[in-house]
């Protein structure tokens, strides 16, 4: 029971960040999805070996959270269970691609290396304007939102 109390409470804490008064919370819910999926898609399709180039990236959820007044711990707490699953992938492709790129000093730096680094990445951008969205749009305008672009509806839902 103690379980099912913390995720109450942690999902109230989400809606009551939801319920700000910014402008990034006055933001139309359909433009701050649309908004959301453009920025999954755009650090998604960077190269897997181009870390540099997501450095950039990190500008929208740092922005976004210091605009919104959304206090990072809660969104970090949350990004923390995400590292399992992001860790399976990435530290496969340590042993996938053998081959190096650079030497970093006398290290050799591999693609599997460099791979691994921007799952890790790209996993810590992503779920981070996901969270961001979710911290910013109440769940009920964000699901009308979705159905109204007739995403459908999950199966114990309806």
């Amino acid at each position: 029971m103690a379980n099912l109390s913390a995720t109450m409470k942690n999902f109230c804490t989400l809606e009551q960040l939801a319920e700000g008064r910014t402008a990034l919370h006055r933001l139309h819910p359909l433009a701050k999805l649309a908004i959301t999926l453009a920025y999954a898609a755009a650090v998604i399709s960077f190269p897997i070996h181009s870390l540099s180039a997501l450095a950039p990236m990190a500008a929208y959820p740092l922005l976004g959270m210091a605009l919104s007044e959304t206090p990072w711990q809660p969104l970090l707490r949350r990004l923390a269970l995400t590292v399992p699953f992001v860790a399976m992938t990435g530290l496969s492709n340590l042993l996938l691609d053998r081959q190096v790129w650079f030497y970093l000093g006398a290290l050799p730096v591999t693609g599997g290396l460099l791979s691994c680094l921007s799952v890790f990445i790209k996993a810590f951008l992503t779920v981070s304007a996901v969270l961001l969205l979710i911290a910013t749009t109440p769940l009920a305008d964000l699901t009308s939102q979705l159905l109204r672009l007739r995403v459908p509806a999950c199966c114990a839902c309806s």
